[in-house]
């Protein structure tokens, strides 16, 4: 769908016939900055549990809240398929992401999450218990950019489990202004600004 449009309920019904009637072939689906908050989310939420095939979900920009997380986390336990997940810059925040982690957790081939530019507030990720991230067998690519985490720390994800398959961290602190992309395995790489 285009970006900056905005979806009436007429509009989402109409849409949950397209993809109910391609439910079989559909295999991404994007609605960015469409002004979907957590009512459009649960109107949508009837055609996208039926996207068994889908492998890319794409729902960033929009106004979605930890209210909608169930929601969210019912759509993401149909979706065996999946691959990738970005939330980027939705209103979802620490509560929101506990509350999507057991349809996470079903999502077995899921390869690339971006939950940047969403409401976390400050954390140390290696205490990150709800969210699992080790539980993601096929988990490559955590995109944490600009949600102003905390500090990272490599050792505490490797302790947990040394088999994991993560290669790719990147984030921003926004009080340091700091870049940091971590390739796991290898060095970091940082940029600082000034």
């Amino acid at each position: 769908l285009s970006r900056y449009s905005t979806l009436s309920e007429v509009d989402m019904r109409a849409l949950n016939r397209v993809l109910y009637r391609n439910a079989q072939t559909l295999e991404e689906f994007a609605i960015i900055y469409s002004y979907i908050g957590d009512e459009g989310l649960e109107h949508l939420s009837h055609g996208l549990q039926h996207l068994h095939k889908l492998k890319k979900l794409n729902i960033s920009g929009n106004e979605c809240t930890n209210k909608s997380c169930s929601t969210l986390n019912f759509i993401l336990s149909h979706l065996p398929s999946l691959t990738s997940l970005d939330l980027f810059g939705t209103q979802i925040g620490y509560s929101g992401l506990e509350a999507i982690t057991p349809g996470l957790l079903q999502c077995k081939r899921l390869e690339s999450v971006n939950i940047s530019l969403i409401r976390i507030i400050r954390m140390v990720i290696q205490h990150w218990q709800p969210f699992s991230l080790l539980d993601l067998p096929r988990l490559q690519d955590l995109d944490l950019g600009w949600s102003n985490i905390g500090d990272w720390n490599s050792k505490g994800m490797h302790a947990a489990d040394p088999t994991t398959t993560l290669r790719t961290v990147f984030m921003c602190y926004l009080d340091r202004i700091k870049m940091q992309r971590k390739e796991i395995g290898a060095s970091e790489q940082s940029v600082e600004r000034p």
